[in-house]
């Protein structure tokens, strides 16, 4: 039976919402529930679906016993894995080395796990009427909570018995953000836990706390692909040296007032079919088909397929890359081997400088999560808006943003079966002398094949393959999109074997198309470089960047509270809208700059301050990363103002043919030339070699 309405709370609750959730205070306002909310003369409530009370009439022990059993049992905590040097810069690596060596001689034990139920996240899945979030936040003491779920339906229903306003009030007042993430799409879902966790702070991920309150069939999706996904929160975080060498190809590829850049175009629509071509082993067998039907589509290439196809007489008309490093290589190969000039590259503006001479036309794109992006792009139409983490998804987005009706995908395969090639047999990865990171090779992550049977792929190609599968679910309105290789399966295109695909003569509608591309990129000028790169204006910045960061380790007395985190994250969003960046051009290039890499010097502090079995040992571990924390950031800063004084020194092609092979570059594993085995590892973590990346050979 139902009790009197608390219509007084729920006015409470929605203008706290209308105040803090603006957005989601309008879909409460107009959102028609298809349940009726129950309240008992004892003032209990439930939600009635279909005739039946969701907490069968006893909310009280619904929630207490649920509760009970998710600590009892073994909480869900997201666990990263253990900081190791082959996955760090070499800051972080010396910093770890230093921190640990220093923690053994103070007799300080880690343990496998986290040795408390504190979590800068809580994740709470499924939002019911709320009587379960309160003490969940007071016991995990959470900086950021993160509410998702399937729909209003609970949210809506929760008004009038829980206290929305005390929470978010509380919330608002600490600085800390409650996030509502609302999808009835299991991947789509997942995907936004993701973005709120890593927007928030990247830091934190380990030991993240997450509650199930509903277990309906979108929640246990999402929880699955997190799982699966766990790996995308941090992506894309690049290290110091990664972003310098990057300012700096960018700096020499922009600076004469030559260079062509990208500029998506308005609406186009393109008739023409394109290929989008990856080197996947499938590759192999779709050579008949694209050699007859090469003069009918654009054709776009994605990093090392253009060996392939240039080997097997098909000539691109579009060569996309992505890469900073180890690009020279696979296209000086393919350039001794065929005459490639005539391919147009479009390419981001951090590209290894050594290869655009092969090219009579090239175009170069920005990517907005990089440092170069606000230090020289002038719009964000001149940036490819989905470009990571392959060079395959830079080219899906080129095709997409081109405006190509019909999207045909070759060898974009995103791992490969249990037994063989990795890659298309004419790759450049199966040549004499090539640069191959075996790593990245490791398949064994089981996924669905797109013509069915079985096929495994690795973490960062699963991670990829999200991400494409991602882009053409978000543009299949204006697209359609066809997957011809025989790979993994990839939501978002129709899998399509080739022998059904029948395309029209289109004659001269190529070579135009491809022409009009081409003509329609501006020209960046002398004078826009010139306005871009202030040297001594970037140096300014890096010193108050710094002091700042500084500040922020030197402040709290305490590192186990996980507020210096929030303080941390103030001065290094993750998420800038991609046109605000550009507002504070110099500040935004140099936070971006050393972001990645102070985000991994954090994550390997608190990766062991979770571990820390002995509380009275505490104080001594934090004294020992608090020094060492100001060492290494000063080191970044001495670092990013050494190599930007001189940002034309970018060492060039040795006779191996990769950038940096001569130079001993500790990130890069393959320039460290032979290392004895009891010598230092170059990699910084200060052990041998032998017993650091001497043992992965």
């Amino acid at each position: 039976m139902s009790g009197p309405r608390r219509t007084g709370l729920k006015d409470k609750n929605l203008k706290a919402f209308q105040r803090f959730q603006p957005d989601l205070y309008k879909a409460l306002s107009a959102f028609k529930p298809t349940s009726a909310l129950s309240l008992g003369k004892d003032g209990e409530a439930d939600v009635i679906i279909d005739g039946k009370p969701y907490y069968g009439g006893q909310i009280k022990e619904f929630i207490a016993e649920q509760i009970k059993q998710f600590w009892d049992i073994g909480p869900s905590r997201f666990i990263v894995e253990q900081p190791v040097p082959e996955k760090n810069d070499v800051h972080t690596n010396r910093f770890l080395g230093r921190v640990l060596t220093r923690a053994e001689k103070a007799g300080i034990a880690f343990g496998p796990g986290p040795n408390t139920r504190r979590s800068y996240f809580l994740v709470i899945l499924g939002t019911g009427l709320g009587r379960h979030i309160d003490e969940l936040v007071e016991t995990t003491d959470c900086q950021t909570l993160v509410i998702a779920d399937h729909s209003l339906e609970f949210l809506f229903h929760s008004l009038e018995v829980y206290d929305w306003h005390k929470l978010l009030s509380d919330f608002a007042a600490k600085k800390t953000p409650v996030q509502f993430l609302i999808d009835d799409h299991p991947a789509q879902l997942s995907e936004k836990i993701r973005a709120a966790i890593r927007n928030a702070n990247s830091c934190s991920v380990d030991g993240f706390t997450c509650f199930i309150h509903d277990r309906s069939p979108v929640i246990m999706g999402a929880i699955d692909d997190i799982v699966q996904n766990m790996n995308l929160i941090l992506f894309g975080m690049g290290f110091l040296y990664d972003e310098t060498l990057m300012i700096r190809n960018a700096y020499g590829n922009l600076c004469d007032g030559k260079a062509k850049i990208y500029k998506r175009p308005d609406n186009q629509r393109i008739d023409t079919p394109v290929f989008v071509i990856a080197t996947g082993p499938s590759l192999d067998e779709a050579m008949p088909f694209l050699k007859e039907n090469a003069d009918k589509a654009v054709i776009v290439s994605s990093g090392s397929a253009i060996r392939s196809l240039v080997v097997n007489g098909i000539m691109p008309d579009f060569q996309v890359e992505t890469e900073n490093i180890s690009v020279f290589p696979l296209i000086a190969q393919a350039a001794k081997e065929c005459d490639i000039s005539s391919i147009c590259l479009i390419t981001a503006s951090t590209v290894d400088q050594s290869i655009i001479p092969y090219f009579d036309n090239s175009a170069y794109f920005f990517r907005s999560g990089l440092s170069t992006y606000p230090l020289f792009c002038e719009s964000e139409k001149n940036c490819l808006l989905f470009p990571d983490p392959t060079v395959v998804n830079a080219s899906l987005s080129f095709a997409i943003e081109a405006g190509f009706k019909d999207i045909y995908l070759f060898g974009v395969d995103m791992g490969g079966r249990e037994t063989g090639r990795h890659h298309s047999k004419d790759s450049y990865h199966y040549t004499d002398g090539a640069i191959v990171v075996e790593s990245d090779l490791t398949f064994d992550v089981p996924v669905e094949g797109n013509f069915g049977g079985k096929f495994v792929t690795s973490k960062d190609l699963y991670a990829a393959r999200a991400n494409l599968g991602y882009i053409m679910l978000q543009n299949q309105a204006r697209h359609r999109f066809f997957n011809c290789s025989d790979g993994t399966r990839i939501d978002g295109a129709n899998p399509k074997r080739m022998d059904t695909v029948s395309l029209p003569v289109v004659g001269e509608a190529k070579k135009k198309t491809v022409e009009d591309l081409i003509s329609g990129y501006p020209v960046y000028s002398k004078q826009q470089f010139e306005a871009a790169w202030k040297e001594k204006k970037i140096m300014a910045a890096i010193d108050v960047f710094i002091d700042d960061v500084l500040a922020v380790f030197n402040k709290p007395e305490s590192f186990e509270g996980k507020g210096y985190l929030t303080d941390l994250m103030a001065l290094m969003p993750a998420l800038i809208h991609i046109q605000d960046v550009l507002s504070n051009r110099i500040e935004n290039a140099v936070m971006m700059m050393f972001r990645g890499s102070l985000i991994m010097l954090v994550s390997a502090l608190e990766y062991h301050l979770n571990r820390v079995t002995a509380p009275e040992k505490m104080p001594v571990m934090e004294d020992i990363v608090r020094e060492e924390l100001i060492t290494a950031v000063k080191g970044l800063r001495q670092t990013a103002i050494t190599i930007l004084s001189n940002p034309a020194a970018v060492p060039d092609p040795d006779g191996t043919g990769d950038t940096g092979a001569h130079n001993l570059v500790p990130e890069v594993p393959h320039t460290w030339g032979s290392v004895g085995r009891n010598k230092p590892c170059p990699c910084g973590s200060g052990r041998k070699y032998k017993q650091c990346h001497g043992k992965l050979k």
